[in-house]
């Protein structure tokens, strides 16, 4: 094994802010780009994963998001990493069904099983639900009618919960997704419908080694969220490490040991001249908002904000704050909210900021005015 290089946790916070567009915005407003490099954008709140995008790219508005998820289709809205709500790029979708579809399906029937709903009558309602999808998307009350009418079965339970049931196990199998709202319901839709390739998505995924594309996963990983290690791998997919161990080690011929503020992590060899390159430069402002994957990359938090601070931003049942970030690590917490025709933004540091830090800071205020379209005011909480 290499000996460790050692490097501060401020030059391997700006490296990581290079490698997610933040400290230089990637100069074309391209989503399915964006989202593929930073790995997928988290979307539970699917206005923040607008924000997360938009937030690494010159001059991308809102409505470029819109476009590449409901339009284009170069963005598909389904789960994936820990099992929750992502924006991945639609060409990406072969290799996280491969890499992790299989172990999280498994996480979520068992949790069917210990609910009542065994494999067989799981397996049932999936044929049910993607011969209900074949004539477009339906939203969860409508699709647990034909369910319903398909099955013989009392499908609501299974079908209607926010968190997805049974048709989220068919996601992690790449055959369904998120399509557009009807009003404020949520649709699903079958993935040949709607990007129209599903049959070429599945081939892949099926005929894709399940080391292999999780082998590629981890070298993407490490691409963007390194140096890291097993540990920060594993919270971000939500793999476990017995999981994640074997192709792990598999490409330990592939990584260097970095040394950070003693703590051991790797890095992709191909990516250590670029982390050495890494210069401190003027401050680096950005807002990141709720559930940013930058966020939630890592299982130790202390290398983005002080323990003083850690439940303002890591709150309770999972919430994540949106945050202020300088050179990579966090220094407030921010808010927004509607009023009439214009939006008001609520700054909240935790320590007194020096002036030209919030001076930039109002300055990436007013852009999420400019990307959101809207007029913006900017106030100290």
């Amino acid at each position: 094994m290499n000996k460790a290089i050692k490097m501060s946790s401020t030059q391997v916070n700006l490296f990581r802010l290079g490698r997610h567009c933040l400290s230089r915005r990637f100069n074309l407003p391209d989503p399915a780009y964006i989202a593929s490099r930073m790995c997928g954008a988290q979307a539970q709140v699917l206005s923040a994963a607008e924000m997360s995008i938009g937030t690494r790219a010159e001059g991308m508005v809102a409505s470029h998001v819109k476009h590449a998820l409901l339009k284009e289709r170069r963005l598909i809205k389904t789960w994936a990493m820990r099992g929750t709500l992502h924006l991945l790029a639609t060409e990406d979708l072969p290799l996280y069904v491969a890499a992790l579809g299989r172990p999280l399906r498994q996480n979520v029937a068992r949790w069917l099983d210990r609910r009542g709903l065994d494999h067989h009558a799981s397996d049932k309602l999936s044929d049910a639900i993607l011969k209900a999808l074949k004539a477009g998307p339906l939203t969860r009350k409508e699709l647990a009618t034909q369910v319903c009418r398909l099955s013989g079965a009392d499908a609501a339970e299974w079908i209607e919960h926010s968190w997805g049931g049974v048709v989220k196990c068919i996601a992690l199998e790449g055959h369904v997704c998120f399509g557009p709202n009807h009003g404020n319901n949520t649709t699903y839709v079958r993935v040949d419908k709607w990007v129209g390739d599903s049959e070429r998505i599945s081939d892949n995924a099926g005929n894709m080694p399940q080391d292999e594309t999780s082998m590629e996963l981890i070298r993407r990983y490490l691409k963007v969220y390194g140096p890291a290690d097993m540990r920060d791998y594993c919270a971000w997919s939500g793999l476990r490490v017995r999981e994640a161990k074997g192709p792990w080690q598999a490409l330990e011929d592939e990584l260097v040991p970095i040394n950070a503020d003693r703590r051991s992590l790797w890095l992709l060899a191909e990516d250590i001249d670029a982390l050495d390159a890494t210069k401190l430069k003027p401050n680096i402002v950005r807002l990141l908002p709720n559930f940013d994957s930058y966020l939630l990359a890592h299982k130790d938090k202390d290398h983005i904000v002080h323990k003083d601070y850690y439940k303002q931003i890591y709150r309770s049942a999972g919430w994540i704050a949106p945050v202020i970030l300088t050179n990579g690590y966090a220094v407030g917490t921010w808010s927004y909210r509607r009023k009439s025709n214009r939006i008001q933004i609520e700054l909240a540091p935790f320590e007194p900021l020096e002036s030209n830090v919030w001076n930039m800071a109002k300055a990436e205020a007013e852009d999420l005015g400019r990307f959101l379209n809207t007029e913006c005011e900017v106030m100290l909480a």
